[in-house]
């Protein structure tokens, strides 16, 4: 029967795909349904959420509500798509890959929220350690936050690996020995990383202490991960390895607040 002839009792009647009629029907009013909705939150709701988190003392708030926003309205298409298709008796395959489409977008916006997060928080580390001292090396901050961030997108592929059906305890078990082996490997690196951290943490020096280690004295430059770097009296530079500054003992006399002089007695000269 010609489409132009055809009664709207019996389009919806008709089985179109293992679906009826009147079932697309269904499926394009919740699609139209839910992106006005949507359109519409983006719209009002929003803007009025941003309002309400500047009065309140808590800054996650104001992280959660700005991630909302930022959101691209291919998201809300895709949001739409997905609730009007499930309306539908779809081929299992389709029904299938509809649902890996789902989880790989879910926790593709899962991983750039905790990234956001976390730059917030390396963001508001870092400001508060130079509002305390302008001189002070942040790299380490700034390098802890890169390290979250890998961190939280490593997880997020196993756990869709996971949810794909791919046995990852096998796979982690791989990756662990290959950790040790790679460990082994770079472990005087790893060794200077850590005692960067311990001293990031500890504090012993900073940047412009003037430090004696050993028979070497001069004025701390810079404090990378690897090695920090010392200007010594006579003018050149001097790298230090990490592991050895965290081992040695260290004379501070930048941290020092009392200087005790000896003076000669000259009643008792001859």
């Amino acid at each position: 029967m010609p489409l132009n002839n055809l009664s709207l009792k019996q389009f919806l009647e008709m089985d179109i795909g293992g679906n009826l009629g009147s079932d697309y029907a269904v499926f394009l009013g919740v699609f139209i349904g839910l992106i006005t909705a949507l359109k519409l939150f983006e719209l009002y709701a929003i803007r009025l959420l941003k309002k309400l988190s500047k009065k309140t003392k808590t800054e996650i708030d104001d992280i959660v509500i700005e991630f909302i926003g930022k959101i691209n309205w291919r998201l809300y298409i895709f949001i739409s798509l997905y609730a009007s298709l499930k309306t539908l008796a779809l081929h299992p395959l389709a029904d299938k890959l509809l649902n890996y489409a789902v989880i790989i977008i879910l926790v593709y916006y899962g991983v750039r929220f905790a990234g956001i997060v976390i730059d917030y928080y390396t963001g508001r580390q870092v400001k508060r350690t130079l509002a305390e001292d302008e001189n002070e090396d942040t790299t380490l901050v700034s390098v802890l936050g890169r390290m979250a961030k890998a961190i939280v997108w490593i997880v997020a592929f196993l756990l869709l690996l996971s949810n794909f059906g791919v046995n990852i305890t096998s796979l982690i078990a791989g990756l662990g020995i290959g950790g040790i082996a790679i460990a082994f490997a770079l472990q005087n690196i790893l060794q200077d990383l850590f005692a960067s951290f311990t001293i990031y943490f500890d504090k012993p020096f900073k940047k412009g202490d003037f430090i004696i280690i050993g028979q070497d004295m001069g004025t701390i430059k810079y404090i990378g991960l690897k090695s920090t770097r010392i200007q010594t009296l006579q003018g050149q530079e001097l790298i230090v390895s990490n592991k050895e500054l965290t081992t040695a003992r260290i004379n501070n006399y930048k941290r020092m607040e009392k200087r005790r002089i000896i003076q000669e007695n000259k009643a008792c000269r001859p």
